[in-house]
Parts: structure tokens; C-alpha cells; sequence
């Protein structure tokens, strides 16, 4: 299918063609999600230009259609970042590089209140995000928020509150994109689990922000039940949202072009084909 386009979060231990390599040949898909560095620490990780071609020759050489990095957990962008800059570097970081590989954008988590008023966190996050902007305007690629589950003073868990930070600090940035991750969704609230629900849940997104932004679904099915706020991810079919809504994303997806990166649980050998299967058994 032409506008099937998916794939999983690859490691990058064995270097970046492996990973290309397994999705290609051992998945047998053609887009990927990878970390550019530990997404718990703040080494930076050097890649050379040796690494940068090989891979995107393997990529355009193996229909690898769609390649995106996701960024540290540790960044949190509605804060004052005069005395760290850390974050704003690493996110630069991580922009360059994945143009570098031919990548489309990095995905991140917006961050938390802690302590600020939900005004001043959104006066941070504008200029910060002004800042980064700025910083890669060579690049042009896409700045990506995900929705979060909502656990403790996590931002961006609710649409409309996506929609009132994208409206009040981002929207004359047209490089911003969204990821929507449907075990987050479900946690958040949004009843996913048969067709209608998840033909509501999109079309209240493209109400608030028009589907061209939607850059790509994370799918992953839900551990936890719906409106718990807690985020653990589960296998195809085997979480609390269930088949049934997860074939309806997926048929989404595919209607609409927007590709689509699961985290499940890897097996025992580390790997995310069983999902895989799954999702091409449904789709038959």
C-alpha cells in the first residue's frame, strides 16, 4: 500500500545502517524513530560524515520513506534557561544531526508546569522555542510535540490545551508539528478503543489544528485504562484500548498518509517484530 508507512523505535547501539538494515530487511518496513543520544543523560553523541552517508544511502537505496529522532527525556522547555542552556543546545543538537541523516524532525515533550503558573511556562516555552527556531533555521526541519498521558505536572496531555500553547506561543512557527501517541491519548481521556471513538478523536484534532500538522502516530496500545494519566505502553492488541481502535488508527493512518512509529514492549530477543505481524495480520 502506498500510504502504508511505518515502523518502529530502532536502537542505535550497533550504529545507524544496522539499524536501517534491520528495518529494512528483518522488519521489512520503511520508517523509523531513533534517539540520537541517551535520552537520560547529556553526553553528546559525535557522528561523523562517514555515518552520515552510508545511512541515508541505505535509506533512499531501501525506500526508508520516513526517519525521525526523538529527543531526550530530560528536556523541559517552559522554564527559564539562563543558567542551563543544556536543553536548548541539546534540541539544537539533535535538529542538525537529524537533517544531517535525512531525517524529517525531532520529537519531543513539551515539559511540565512544576511549580509555574501556566502563563509564565508558556512565556518561557515561546521564547525558547523562538530560540531553537533561530538557531536551526538552516535546517527547516520539524520541531514535533507529543501529547503526554498527563502524569503529574505534564503539559500538552489535553487538546485543548495543545491548542491554547500552539495558539498563545507557537503558532507563527510554521516548522511545528505534532506526534500523537494513542497509549497517551487513552491515558489522557480519549476513547479510543472502536472506530467511532477514534473517528472523533482525529476529527477533534484536525478541528483544532488541521491534520497537515500531524507528523506522525505513535502506536502503542495502553497498559493502563483510560483517563488513568499513567504512561505505560503495551503490545498490539493486548492493552486496554484493543484491537478493534488500534486497526482503526491504523486504517486512519494509512487513509491519510501519516506514518506510523510503535514503542511496544520488545520481545525476549529485543525485537518489535511480533508487533509487526500483528499489525500486517490485521491489515490483510
Amino acid at each position: 500500500m502506498e500510504n502504508f508507512i511505518y515502523g518502529a523505535h530502532m536502537s542505535i547501539a550497533r550504529g545507524f545502517v544496522k539499524a536501517a538494515e534491520m528495518t529494512h530487511e528483518e522488519y521489512r518496513t520503511n520508517a523509523m524513530q531513533i534517539f540520537l543520544k541517551s535520552p537520560r543523560g547529556r553526553h553528546e553523541k559525535e557522528i561523523s560524515e562517514s555515518d552520515t552517508a552510508a545511512f541515508r544511502s541505505y535509506c533512499q537505496s531501501h525506500a526508508i520513506r520516513f526517519v525521525v529522532a526523538h529527543c531526550s527525556y530530560l528536556l523541559n522547555f517552559t522554564h527559564d534557561m539562563s543558567k542551563d542552556i543544556w536543553p536548548l543546545d541539546s534540541l539544537v543538537s539533535d535538529l542538525k544531526n537529524i537533517h544531517r541523516l535525512g531525517g524529517i524532525g525531532v520529537v519531543l515533550h513539551i515539559g511540565k508546569y512544576l511549580e509555574l503558573e501556566a502563563q509564565a511556562a508558556c512565556r518561557y516555552l515561546a521564547v525558547n522555542i523562538a530560540e531553537i527556531m533561530h538557531r536551526t533555521a538552516a535546517e527547516n526541519n520539524w520541531v514535533i510535540l507529543e501529547n503526554t498521558a498527563g502524569q503529574g505536572t505534564e503539559i500538552g496531555w489535553q487538546l485543548a490545551e495543545l491548542e491554547k500553547i500552539f495558539k498563545e506561543a507557537l503558532q507563527q512557527h510554521p516548522r511545528i508539528r505534532f506526534c500523537f501517541d494513542t497509549a497517551h491519548a487513552f491515558a489522557a481521556g480519549y476513547d479510543l478503543r472502536d472506530a467511532k471513538g477514534v473517528a472523533q478523536v482525529f476529527g477533534e484534532f484536525a478541528a483544532r489544528f488541521d491534520l497537515d500538522r500531524l507528523a506522525l502516530i505513535h502506536f502503542n496500545d495502553s497498559l493502563k485504562d483510560l483517563g488513568s494519566r499513567v504512561d505505560r505502553h503495551a503490545n498490539l492488541g493486548q492493552g486496554k484500548i484493543g484491537k478493534e481502535g488500534m486497526l482503526a488508527v491504523a486504517r486512519f493512518a494509512i487513509e491519510h498518509k501519516i506514518p506510523m512509529i510503535l514503542e511496544t514492549p520488545e520481545d525476549d530477543k529485543g525485537s518489535h517484530l511480533p508487533d509487526l505481524e500483528v499489525l500486517r495480520g490485521w491489515l490483510a
